[in-house]
């Protein structure tokens, strides 16, 4: 028998370890993946299969801000202050870059 460093007679046992948990990380990956993969498409075959009634797209509508005049308002002073903020300067950074050498 050889004599080998401390290091190798460690390190040698713990790659085929560390190897097949890898491996076995993948695997799961991979089956994760699929089922994604495969819930997806079922879901998708569902709705293509039901029927979407005149009361749900009024439902939906609702929902995407159709409330009313309140509602609306504040939606605008939302888009108005974000658009300030992204407006107003900062104070330290300038304009323009100057890439000359």
């Amino acid at each position: 028998m050889t004599h080998r460093n401390i290091e190798l007679q460690v390190a040698l046992p713990k790659v085929s370890e560390v190897a097949k948990i890898h491996q076995q990380l993948q695997q799961q990956h991979l089956n994760q993946q699929g089922l994604f993969e495969q819930v997806m498409q079922q879901k998708a075959e569902r709705d293509l299969q039901r029927p979407v009634s005149p009361d749900e797209n009024r439902a939906v509508a609702n929902q995407e801000g159709q409330s009313g005049p309140r509602q609306r308002n504040r939606n605008e002073k939302r888009r108005k202050k974000e658009r300030q903020q992204q407006e107003t300067k900062h104070p330290y950074k300038g304009k323009n870059v100057d890439f000359r050498v």
